[in-house]
């Protein structure tokens, strides 16, 4: 008789679903990137701060030649048995004209993030899971749009010597020298 219902339940239950998304499945290249005029470090302090905002922490930064390379990750839903969270990379390169901005981000599942892999990452760890719900890479193009539309209001780019900051008023120049 248990293994009857046992065998009954199995029936019942969805298929596993490969978590493998990013949000490039929701948001092109295009969209995902941006031009500030700012030096790379600078431009890294602007990322940190937008997705900062939204509860996502750097856990690692790397050089890949010229490209500084970050990695912020945070947690979205608690409210189950198991954590949804995100993880994002933003690939920063030097620009005649300051810096530009590429995001990309992936649906993390109880701490652990699925591939694809990403280059110059640690290898990734395929998952399975019955939850279909906040691992599509839809919720990180939403962040990644804000953090791009954010950027696009706030700053112009601008000359490689500073940068407009949008408000009330006259715009004011901020130099990058130090």
């Amino acid at each position: 008789m248990k293994l009857a219902v046992l065998a009954l339940l199995g029936a019942c239950l969805p298929p596993p679903y490969k978590i493998d998304a990013t949000s490039a499945r929701a948001i092109s290249d295009t969209d995902a990137s941006t031009t500030v005029a700012a030096p790379p470090a600078d431009a890294a302090a602007l990322v940190i701060e937008k997705l900062g905002a939204r509860g996502f922490t750097v856990v690692s930064t790397r050089r890949a030649d010229a490209v500084l390379v970050l990695k912020l990750a945070g947690n979205r839903d608690f409210s189950g048995i198991h954590t949804l969270g995100s993880v994002f990379y933003a690939s920063i390169e030097p620009t005649p004209s300051g810096s530009q901005i590429k995001l990309m981000g992936k649906p993390t599942f109880d701490h652990i993030e699925s591939c694809p892999q990403i280059e110059g990452e640690a290898k990734c760890i395929p998952l399975e899971t019955e939850n279909k719900w906040g691992l599509s890479g839809w919720e990180e193009a939403q962040v990644i749009r804000g953090v791009i539309a954010e950027l696009a209001l706030q700053y112009e780019p601008a000359p490689a010597d500073g940068l407009t900051l949008r408000g009330c008023g006259k715009p004011v120049r901020v130099g990058w020298k130090r």
